[in-house]
């Protein structure tokens, strides 16, 4: 369910029928149908106008008037050209109908119940191409945004006008627009209130859930759209090239899709790539990677680190993501005997192998590491005049009497 706010105060849920087919090739397809499941549109009349030459797509096939057919977007914006102007120029490329119809633009959020917030592009004449200057037309301001209508000769009690049409009354340059208020002249003007009107909004359109519109985003003509209406009450032959008009000059207001990583608000919310977020992983375990201003950044999952050259770190953690904790780092230590290494266990650094005091010896060492070699040793000894002590000299390692 969509809910719309075009029109003056009007906020009305409505649904669209969107049929998924699956083709052999496992594609997944998604038609536009009627409320009876049909297909739309049907006959190969809207193809035709889309291949036609100088009128068409610039090369056949580009678009598939089945697979390419879309009820939105219903509200479009004039753009700039070159000269800075908003020109938009409108080619009428095909009428099948039996009706004279008229069809045209108003502004989004003007009441379109009002004849007067209504403006004719094509009216029942037989004008092929117009273009409307928008930054010259009342009301106008960059970026307001604008909707479409096809009035026809079909009333709203069913009945349809039957008169005769003065096409010699009508100002070729603005299509026709008669001056009259529902006069019989078998021409649905835009002034004829009494008559059947139909919006490229669907909400705005007092037929249930019946499809009227349809829109085709060129694939060869910059900014261009193909907008086909079918102009019955409760649906007629569902080709909808009763009117099918060519715009050039026109981007959408919004098209809301899913929000993908492009710096550009796609779901229409007012955010640019919010809340997108893509798994990644690295050695050390799973993170995310949050998309920034169209693309996504560093993965947040951690990742092996290093402090002073050595890929990991005394801390009990298996910091470079191996699955051993604290392997293989060491670090220079000393005591008062001289240098060594200490390694690290569970975090903490211990075991430094540097030698450790030992009792002094006579060997020329400085076994208790106090800075002085073989200092006070003595030992017993003897001679033919009696017994004594040899005392080792500490400089040299020598005994003397």
């Amino acid at each position: 369910m969509r809910s719309s706010t075009f029109g003056k105060g009007l906020w009305v849920p409505f649904f669209s029928v969107i049929a998924v087919f699956v083709a052999r090739d496992g594609t997944a397809h998604a038609y536009i149908s009627q409320v009876d499941g049909t297909v739309v549109p049907e006959s190969g009349r809207m193809q035709a106008c889309l291949d036609r030459a100088g009128t068409g797509e610039t090369m056949a096939g580009a678009l598939d008037a089945v697979e390419d057919a879309r009820v939105l977007p219903e509200a479009y914006r004039p753009v700039p050209n070159a000269s800075g102007s908003y020109d938009v120029t409108f080619v009428d490329i095909g009428e099948g109908a039996g009706f004279r119809n008229s069809f045209g633009w108003f502004w989004l959020g003007d009441d379109v119940s009002n004849p007067a917030n209504l403006r004719t592009i094509f009216g029942c004449a037989t004008t092929r191409t117009i273009t409307v200057d928008f930054d010259t037309q009342p009301g106008f301001a960059a970026g307001r945004p604008i909707g479409f209508w096809l009035r026809t000769p079909e009333r709203l009690d069913n009945s349809r006008e039957d008169g005769t049409f003065n096409g010699g009354s009508c100002e070729l340059n603005r299509g026709c627009d008669p001056t009259g208020a529902n006069v019989n002249d078998s021409c649905g003007g835009r002034l004829d209130s009494n008559n059947r009107i139909y919006f490229t909004n669907a909400a705005l359109n007092d037929d249930g859930d019946f499809k009227h519109f349809l829109v085709y985003e060129s694939a060869t003509r910059l900014n261009t759209f193909y907008f086909g209406f079918e102009d019955l009450f409760r649906g007629g032959d569902n080709d909808f090239e009763d009117m099918l008009v060519r715009a050039t000059g026109l981007v959408p207001l919004c098209d809301p899709r899913p929000e993908t990583c492009n710096n550009l608000d796609d779901d229409c919310d007012g955010v640019v790539d919010d809340g997108l977020t893509q798994a990644c992983s690295s050695a050390c375990g799973a993170g995310v990677r949050t998309c920034v201003a169209g693309s996504f950044g560093a993965c947040s999952a951690p990742t092996p680190v290093t402090e002073n050259g050595v890929v990991t770190r005394c801390d009990n953690l298996d910091n470079d993501c191996d699955g051993t904790i604290d392997e293989g780092i060491s670090r220079a230590c000393t005591n008062e005997c001289g240098a060594g290494t200490e390694v690290c266990i569970a975090g903490t650094f211990a075991g430094c192998n540097a030698r450790r005091p030992t009792a002094e010896l006579c060997n020329g060492t400085d076994d208790d590491c106090d800075g002085t070699t073989d200092e006070d040793l003595t030992r017993a000894c003897s001679s033919s005049c009696g017994s004594g002590r040899t005392r080792k000299r500490t400089t040299v390692g020598t005994s003397s009497t």
